[in-house]
């Protein structure tokens, strides 16, 4: 068990699943810090779930930290093997927007990213973005 912000709560609390229109979702907790045991059990799901190349809805609750592994892996060539696109939605009534904004956009430029990515508050555009990578 985590606490952060006085928030408990399971890691495990990481939900992955395939929506019906072919786009694969992952919501995390509310403030979560992920660890690279994190994302490659986040991995392994949608491994399970499938093998395919699809495009990625990651759904973030206020601020997310991903370690620096964390990180090395998602850019790294097993995560790209299922990922061809990859839309973060951030809740801007969930606090630290602006923090996660500048978080997300250190990881998409500090080094070449294998795939698409791209910010967004609604899922609606986000799932019409996506759909381009299907």
């Amino acid at each position: 068990m985590l606490t952060l912000w006085g928030v408990d709560r399971q890691l495990n609390d990481i939900k992955v699943w395939l929506g019906e229109d072919g786009v694969m979702r992952v919501e995390y907790p509310r403030h979560a810090t992920v660890t690279l045991g994190d994302v490659k059990d986040e991995y392994q799901r949608r491994t399970d779930i499938s093998k395919e190349k699809s495009p990625l809805l990651v759904i973030l609750h206020g601020l997310a930290i991903f370690s620096e592994e964390a990180q090395t892996f998602l850019r790294g060539t097993e995560h790209s093997a299922i990922t061809s696109a990859a839309a973060i939605l951030v809740d801007p009534a969930a606090g630290y927007y602006e923090h996660s904004i500048i978080l997300i956009d250190s990881f998409r430029t500090s080094e070449v990213l294998p795939y698409d990515l791209k910010i967004f508050q609604d899922e609606k555009s986000a799932l019409r973005w996506l759909n381009n990578y299907l």
